[in-house]
């Protein structure tokens, strides 16, 4: 369970990651839900970060963009539906063999604050993101 806001209004249910390249783009897919009856009033923009480490200060690759394609705000989400929010992300072309952690998270374009975010094992929470379970490998 990973939910974002004060009262766990949006959840990532799902990803996808697809295999990562160097100097090449890798798809990855985000599956997220409106979770409450209350309206969202601020229009996140998402962002994955394929790290260098679990400190996010250097990264491999990132992508961050209001949810399917800049098209669909969080403020236009009903409850209850998935959104399948696919995406390119650009991997450094210097990104060595290995795995990386990835870090998902939503922000406000104004200001830059990033939501409350709550995370349940085997994710958890980190730098205000959900650190996933699993690594991506860049082979």
């Amino acid at each position: 369970d990973t939910r974002f806001g004060a009262r766990g209004q949006i959840a990532l249910l799902a990803y996808e990651l697809g295999p990562l390249t160097p100097n090449e783009t890798s798809s990855v897919t985000l599956y997220w839900q409106r979770m409450s009856a209350e309206s969202i009033d601020t229009s996140f923009r998402a962002f994955i970060h394929v790290a260098r480490d679990e400190a996010d200060q250097a990264r491999v690759g990132s992508q961050d963009a209001m949810p399917v394609r800049d098209l669909f705000p969080t403020t236009c989400w009903q409850q209850g539906v998935v959104v399948k929010d696919a995406r390119q992300v650009p991997v450094a072309k210097d990104a060595q063999p290995g795995r990386y952690p990835v870090f998902v998270g939503l922000y406000d374009p104004v200001g830059g604050a990033r939501p409350p975010t709550f995370a349940s094992l085997p994710a958890r929470e980190l730098h205000g993101s959900i650190l996933l379970p699993e690594p991506a490998v860049v082979r």
